[in-house]
């Protein structure tokens, strides 16, 4: 099974939640501060609610280029999270259902449509701080500025998989890398069995047909797309998944 999606915010009595599928960019300057759109006093991340027919990507282009007039490239899906919200001016409660993606800035195209969105930049420890939802200071805190390049796309041949080594949260890692097209999935390279390293030979992961990758101690067999442990000693269990993200088809730990 996957991870649950983690659930922020309390429902009150008397309110009934409607389901809102809602995106948001995290986008960091050179010099590690976050963008952020202040409405009023409070600060949020640039986004808000799909509409009807929008592709999650399509959703967050608009948004962002409302709020804040930048045109932006999206360079992946950082992380996702729920939270109830009740908003007292729109006597409207929802569970806004939320994906967040790291994007980076392109050109600021037009002043922002909404009159009343300010985009400024902030740092990092202030945004997990004064960000108005619990989940946009959660979201803030997964994704940290983009420094720690683990190697491009192109190093590893569509279909393949390689192995490399680079510092996560203090100390050094070994991860797992597998491209299908033009993107990747990467994971530590620790099995949920025993911990022991999955490559039979360096580098090498895949079943022969390279449908799943193959632990080489017992033989668990995990999917590619999400780590998912269906079959061997360790069934129902998952790799560890590693956030990341694509830039200039080069791949960075976040």
């Amino acid at each position: 099974m996957t991870d649950p999606v983690r659930q922020f915010g309390r429902q009150q009595d008397g309110q009934v939640y409607k389901d809102r599928p809602c995106v948001y960019a995290i986008a960091y300057d050179d010099n590690g501060k976050i963008l952020v759109v202040q409405v009023r006093d409070k600060l949020l991340l640039p986004g808000g609610g799909m509409d009807k027919g929008e592709t999650p990507e399509q959703a967050l282009h608009r948004e962002v280029l409302e709020e804040t007039g930048w045109r932006i490239e999206i360079l992946g899906l950082a992380c996702r999270a729920n939270e109830y919200r009740y908003s007292k001016r729109k006597a409207r409660a929802a569970n806004k259902q939320a994906r967040f993606y790291r994007v980076r800035l392109q050109q600021q195209a037009t002043p922002p449509s909404e009159d009343d969105h300010r985009p400024l930049w902030i740092t990092r420890k202030r945004a997990k701080k004064k960000l108005r939802d619990e989940f946009y200071r959660w979201a803030v805190e997964q994704t940290g500025p983009l420094v720690n390049k683990l190697c491009g796309l192109d190093d590893i041949a569509d279909g393949d998989s390689a192995a490399f080594v680079a510092e996560l949260d203090g100390r050094k890692q070994g991860f797992i890398v597998v491209r299908q097209g033009e993107t990747a999935y990467v994971y530590v390279n620790s099995c949920p069995h025993i911990g022991s390293p999955l490559d039979f030979a360096p580098g090498r992961f895949l079943t022969p047909d390279k449908d799943f990758i193959l632990c080489s101690t017992h033989g668990a067999l995990f999917r590619i797309t999400d780590g998912h442990c269906v079959s061997g000693p360790c069934a129902d269990q998952n790799l560890t998944a590693v956030s990341f993200a694509l830039r200039d088809r080069e791949i960075f730990l976040a």
